[in-house]
């Protein structure tokens, strides 16, 4: 499978780093699929995004200075300067972390481009010359001699009638026809997310594995102290997430364990559980990165009310001095 993404995607969706554009970006690696680059399109995304992320710098600067006229003293704020923009915008490609099949600029594709112009056919229109779309669906065409190719557009110049509920514009649909690959044209990343999205496997048995081994000495200070034994094996539910990262997701989980008091007759069908989260990656199939969230140990009374014997919530601080470096993060949900 090939996706092909136009101009307007790449820069709405921050280059697939938006929380949608991960969810993405692991579902491709998951298919071992790959994003086809025409270097028209590259060269577009690159002056825009540049001229975005000036036009982004200049109003965070304009609203500062009139806060800092309000004020009268502020801390600096640093923001990218133009040797950082240009840095930046030059491997924005290459820091994405998908493979790549890079398409350079030929004069087949310009040649058959060049025509679809002079016969005013779409991507074209009466009035219009898109050289560049013509170009573009030209590339996709040749894709297709290798593989199924999704294209993902806003621009309706590609659309019959200009309307996307009706797909393919009829000319350029019967191109498609003779070749080895299908061709689907969709005209959102939500709908690229619910065609290509996958379950996501997870070994829970190894995660209850991982999870008790890290929280070996506080279940046996629980153990110890209310003197309970486990009557079961623990279940475990989960959440996964897409991260910034293409090959690592984030899991939240919950394991319940069933047990029961050995000194207290009313203590019985008692629960005992664990709240946390941990990253999986998707490549080697491990697990890293635990932080657990809390311990709970109740049981239910006659009554049916349940009863709190332990209740611990843990909340992760940090501190820090000076002014704070943010980072980019993602926690997309899948599955």
């Amino acid at each position: 499978m090939i996706i092909l993404l136009d101009s307007n995607i790449w820069l709405e969706e921050l280059g697939l780093n938006s929380s949608l554009g991960s969810a993405i970006r692991l579902y491709l690696k998951q298919k071992n699929a790959k994003i086809a680059l025409p270097e028209v399109i590259k060269l577009e995304v690159e002056y825009n995004l540049k001229n975005k992320i000036v036009s982004f710098i200049d109003s965070i600067q304009g609203s500062y200075n009139q806060l800092l006229t309000l004020f009268g003293e502020l801390k600096e704020i640093v923001l990218p300067d133009d040797r950082d923009i240009s840095e930046f915008v030059s491997k924005f490609f290459s820091q994405i972390g998908i493979n790549f099949i890079d398409i350079p600029f030929s004069l087949e594709a310009a040649r058959s481009s060049f025509l679809k112009i002079i016969n005013k056919e779409p991507p074209n229109g009466e009035k219009n010359q898109q050289f560049k779309d013509g170009m573009i669906w030209s590339h996709c065409v040749d894709l297709l001699e290798s593989d199924d190719v999704i294209f993902v557009t806003t621009d309706k110049a590609f659309y019959m009638d200009r309307e996307y509920k009706k797909g393919l514009a009829l000319n350029l649909k019967e191109e498609t026809k003779s070749k080895k690959g299908k061709f689907s044209i969709l005209s959102s990343i939500h709908d690229l997310l619910e065609q290509i999205k996958t379950k996501i496997e997870i070994s829970e048995h190894e995660l209850i594995k991982e999870i008790l081994l890290i929280s070996k000495d506080s279940i046996q200070n629980v153990i110890d102290k209310y003197e309970i034994e486990f009557i079961d094996k623990p279940s475990l539910t989960t959440k996964v997430f897409a991260t910034e990262h293409s090959n690592l997701a984030h899991v939240q989980y919950t394991m319940n364990v069933n047990c029961k008091s050995l000194t207290d007759s009313a203590f019985h069908d008692a629960k005992y559980q664990i709240q946390g989260n941990c990253m999986f990656n998707l490549d080697d199939k491990k697990f890293s990165d635990f932080h657990k969230q809390g311990e709970l140990l109740s049981y239910e009374e006659e009554d049916g009310k349940q009863h709190v014997i332990l209740n611990i919530i843990n909340i992760e601080a940090s501190i820090s001095s000076g002014h704070k470096t943010m980072y980019h993060s993602v926690r997309h949900p899948i599955n």
